[in-house]
């Protein structure tokens, strides 16, 4: 195996690493975490190779060698399985990310569990490298990362990254206390009733979800107690700043779509942090909105004046902490450590090519990024609204079918884009303001800036979005009853009407009558009661 040697390069990147970091270097385990690459060995015989191609994420004995630059020709006996979903997930015979469990006695530089993650979605491999550097200097509780050249049985896997795993170690190490509540939020799983047994418990003790349920039924309540006061049940700056790098770095996986997540229950604080994961995906879609976010928590938070404009503040905190960290700089220094051995990677699957455009527009993303959140702020700046909450948008609730009106489209701001009925998550495409106009109001796509329309006076004529010019067939009343509110279109006296009830059906106009498909609530947060909206 090969030792370890670090260029001046490296050595810079490396005060880079730990400046942003927890503070924790003297830890031993650290020899395997910062900018280097250490080389890592697999053995796994047939019998146990033939296991992990029939059930990936089952644990199969094997051998792992470390070549750190000590012990270098010392074995370990570990348990290892394969992990990934959906469009991380690779076979054995291609390249497989890798869960590795070592055995007590017989533990690599302290460590109980090894994660090398595949980056086969991270064409620059250095997302996740940097993207928790960003977290970290927000004070979210992340993990520490490196790179890892791994050989299984001989064979070159290429170029891994190799990220501190979520375990017992890692609470002790970031929260001074390992004898909480670790759960996981896989896939859609999210802090509602129903969802308790879907998440898994990683670490401590929770029998009947009775902590968890606590925390959902904190969610569910009226008002904004779960992040503040005597009842709060979440560490709110932490989540808060969690949900700001989210949006900084257009983290949209994670609890900003409530995919893939874990949140720990801290005893000795007691409250509820949250903890990113799987942050390969990040630094590309610039089009991520500040207050997009679908998580139900970060839904609760739009639902308080008091807790949105915290959020505010904390956007703004980490835009500029972002630019401190000298990102691009970072990048180069990074690059020099991993570049030959990303090069050479036998089974990433992209090109050389491939990986240059991408690394270029991820410089082009750091640079753009944070004037282009704190443009997302910067409506409630012009004083055409009352409140931030205002300046963000509004959802439209029809109660009967629990679906929103959202703009249906790839393009947010291609003109004729229809406007469809479809299941409430609160994101940025269901969110509108009402622009006044006289005794009306256009009805304005926080998504594209283009205004709700309609194409005649006829039932059935359908809603799409258009660019806003306070015509007649762009402005509604929105009249309030005793079920709710009908929104009039001014040109025709006719009513917002949900097409059918099947599907994601459109929206139309139709002569109003006390049909359930015609009754809205129009409220700044999914989580609103109509008793409860501005």
């Amino acid at each position: 195996m090969k030792r370890i040697f670090l260029t001046a390069a490296a050595l810079v990147a490396g005060v880079a690493w730990f400046a942003a970091g927890s503070g924790h270097a003297a830890d031993s385990h650290f020899g395997m975490f910062g900018p280097k690459i250490v080389d890592i060995a697999v053995h796994i015989d047939d019998a146990a190779r033939r296991s992990l191609q029939g059930a990936r994420e089952t644990d199969a004995p094997a051998t792992l060698r470390l070549g750190t630059g000590v012990d270098t020709d010392a074995a370990f006996d570990v348990m290892i399985h394969v992990k990934g979903q959906r469009g991380s997930a690779r076979t054995l015979d291609q390249k497989p990310a890798f869960k590795i469990k070592t055995r007590k006695g017989q533990r690599p530089l302290g460590l109980e569990h090894l994660t090398l993650n595949n980056m086969v979605q991270d064409p620059t491999m250095l997302h996740e490298a940097l993207g928790y550097q960003v977290y970290a200097a927000a004070g979210v509780p992340v993990p520490e990362a490196g790179y890892a050249r791994v050989t299984v049985n001989g064979q070159d896997y290429g170029l891994y990254l190799n990220v501190e795993t979520i375990d017992l170690p890692f609470l002790k190490r970031r929260f001074g206390d390992d004898s909480g509540i670790l759960y996981e939020g896989e896939y859609g799983v999210d802090l509602r009733t129903g969802d308790e047994a879907k998440f898994h418990l990683d670490a401590g003790q929770d029998p009947g979800h009775a902590q968890l349920t606590s925390f959902i039924r904190a969610v569910e309540a009226p008002g904004d107690g779960v992040f503040y006061g005597a009842s709060a049940q979440v560490d709110t700056p932490s989540f808060l700043a969690n949900m700001a790098v989210q949006a900084l770095i257009a983290d949209w996986d994670n609890y900003y779509k409530a995919n893939n997540y874990r949140i720990y229950w801290n005893p000795s604080v007691q409250r509820w942090f949250f903890i990113p994961t799987g942050i390969d995906q990040t630094f590309v879609d610039a089009s991520t909105s500040v207050f997009g976010g679908t998580g139900i928590l970060f839904q609760k938070c739009l639902a308080s004046e008091r807790c949105t404009v915290d959020y505010a503040a904390a956007v703004r905190n980490v835009a500029g902490r972002f630019e401190s960290l000298g990102l691009q700089d970072r990048m180069t220094a990074l690059l020099s450590v991993i570049d030959a051995a990303s090069q050479a990677d036998p089974k990433r699957p992209y090109d050389a090519a491939e990986m240059t455009q991408a690394r270029e527009a991820m410089r082009v993303f750091i640079a753009k990024r944070p004037d282009a959140v704190r443009a997302g702020l910067s409506c409630a700046d012009s004083g055409r609204e009352r409140t931030l909450a205002d300046c963000i948008g509004a959802v439209a609730i029809n109660p009967a079918s629990n679906r929103c009106i959202e703009v249906v489209s790839r393009t947010p701001d291609r003109n004729g884009a229809g406007v469809h009925v479809t299941p409430c998550h609160g994101g940025v495409k269901q969110r509108w303001r009402l622009v006044a106009k006289s005794n009306a109001n256009e009805i304005e796509a926080t998504s594209s800036g283009r205004c709700l329309e309609l194409q005649s006076q006829e039932d059935g004529a359908p809603a799409r979005q258009a660019v806003c010019a306070g015509i007649a067939n762009q402005l509604f009343s929105l009249q309030p009853g005793p079920q709710g509110t009908h929104i009039v279109a001014r040109h025709s006296g006719k009513c917002l009407t949900i097409a059918s009830r099947k599907g994601n059906p459109s929206l139309i106009q139709a002569a109003c009558s006390s049909d359930a498909s015609q009754i809205w609530r129009v409220q700044r947060s999914v989580f609103l009661t109509s008793a409860a909206a501005n």
